[in-house]
This record gives structure tokens, sequence and C-alpha cells, in this order.
């Protein structure tokens, strides 16, 4: 039996490329250097941003490294576990846009282009200039907040299958939520729904929680599921 290849993955700061002046200190975006079969590519962290060292990246975001280096060391294995020999790094960087997306960004953009779609025949029409749907870091909850306010025909507009999938958010979210707003990288992503990690986690703590059925436990997993298959086909 061959002796598996090492997944090697080193982060560093890649000052080849404009920095960002803070304070008067030079600072640069924070890539991953992955290296496998004496083979490397380097990939720009999607959850990283500009600093002046790599001490002052753990510093800031503690678990932001340890975050991505699973990502990356998983998404090697899942496409590994799908070629085999015939895997190449050339490529894992669209591999890795993919497979890092938050799954709640996700849900997010998927809800908020679904509602999007259904505000076409909204009243009073007049409402729909100042929503600003597209911008992602608007949360689907405040702008559905704020249509059911607005909109005197939105319950009637919307379907039911629509509804259920808002309430399903709604379970999802809040069991991610104080992770979300504390902002420590504690939150899945594609490849955690890819390689079955979370949804294992998912099952567990519904049950746990909201003492969910098998028939909610499906509707859930088949939700996300959805949304991730549109994305990554679309991506």
């Amino acid at each position: 039996m061959k002796k598996p290849k090492k997944i090697t993955i080193k982060f560093f700061l890649n000052n080849n490329l404009k920095e960002m002046v803070v304070q008067g200190e030079r600072h640069y975006p924070l890539y991953a250097q992955i290296t496998y079969d004496r083979k490397n590519t380097q990939i720009k962290c999607n959850y990283g941003g500009f600093y002046k060292d790599l001490h002052q990246t753990r510093e800031s975001a503690p678990n932001l490294l340890n975050f991505e280096e699973s990502i990356f060391r998983r998404s090697v294995e899942f496409e590994l576990n799908k070629w085999g020999d015939e895997f190449k790094l050339k490529g894992l960087g669209k591999i890795y846009e993919n497979y890092s997306l938050s799954i709640h960004a996700l849900f997010n953009s998927y809800l908020k282009l679904s509602l999007k779609r259904f505000l076409q025949n909204a009243e009073p029409a007049k409402y729909l200039e100042v929503l600003h749907l597209e911008k992602s870091n608007i949360d689907f909850f405040t702008v559905h907040e704020v249509c059911q306010k607005v909109f005197d025909n939105l319950s009637s507009i919307i379907t039911n299958e629509f509804k259920e999938e808002i309430k399903i958010y709604q379970m999802y979210s809040d069991l991610y939520r104080p992770f979300l707003e504390k902002d420590t990288h504690e939150f899945p992503v594609v490849i955690d729904w890819l390689d079955g990690s979370h949804e294992r986690f998912l099952e567990k703590q519904l049950m746990k929680h909201y003492a969910a059925d098998e028939a909610l436990l499906d509707s859930v997993k088949d939700l996300i599921q959805k949304i991730i298959s549109t994305k990554i086909e679309l991506g």
C-alpha cells in the first residue's frame, strides 16, 4: 500500500501585491501556500484581511488560521478522494473559492434573491426603489421585516414554500447566531457539507434544540443541498 502524500499548508503575507498603509505601517493580504506531491500553489485566503505580520493575524483573529487551514486541507482531501492520482493542484483556487463559502451567506443570498422575484408584484411598488437586496452585508431577516411593514400584500404574493424556507433558515441561523455575531470563524462552509461533517453535526443540533422529526431534518438538508448545488453549478 502506497504511503499517502503529505499536504502542507503555510501562511504568508503576500508582499508582492500592493500594500495597505495603516498608521504608517505597510499591511499585506493573507495568502496560503499549499504543497502536495512536490508541487505548490498560492491562494488568497477568503476570510483574511491585510496585516503587518502573521503575529497580528493571530492576535486579531485567533481562530482564523486554523479555520482557513481546515478548509484548504479538507478541500484537497475531498478532491483526492474524488480524483485519486488524477488530482492536480491546478484549479484549486476555484475549488477553494466554492468550498470556502459560508453556508449562511449562501442561505442569505438565496432568500434575498427569491424575495426579490416575489416583490415584482408588491404594493405599493414605489418602495421597491429604496431596497438594496443585492448588498451582501444586508441580512435577509432585516429585509423581510422591512418588507412586512411597507408592502400591503406581501403575505399573499409569497408562496407557502418560500414561507417554509424562511422558517427553516430561522431555525438554522439560530443554531449559529452566537458564533456569527462574535466572528469567531466557527461557522459552517461548503466543504463541511460536502464531506458530511456538518450534516452529522446538524442532525444532532436539530434533535437537541428542536426535537426534530425525520421530515424536518430532511427538509433542512434538502434545502441546504439545493442552495449549495445551485451555487457551485453557477459558479
